[in-house]
């Protein structure tokens, strides 16, 4: 699924709008998963262990199951929702 146009993929504010769950956003989600004690799982995309290294420790200390995909864009995804060049 696209969160923008192509032509604006790599625009600075779709990049900050996104960079935003990694670095404030997943945070308010554990804290509020911790309050109500809800166990979660995670799928992420492998980058993530490679850009924000905190987020999958944290997803260990908490114990919860988490599994990564291998590229941006799951080959699991239905062909139409992929991206153009990704098909």
């Amino acid at each position: 699924m696209a969160i923008a146009p192509p032509g604006q993929a790599q625009s600075h504010s779709i990049y900050s709008w996104r960079d935003h769950g990694n670095r404030v956003g997943i945070w308010r989600l554990f804290e509020l998963f911790d309050a109500l004690g809800l166990p979660v799982e995670a799928q992420m995309n492998t980058a993530v262990y490679e850009q924000c290294p905190d987020i999958p420790a944290r997803l260990r200390q908490r114990g919860t199951r988490s599994w990564a995909t291998a590229s941006p864009t799951p080959r699991s995804m239905a062909p139409s929702m992929r991206p153009p060049s990704a098909r």
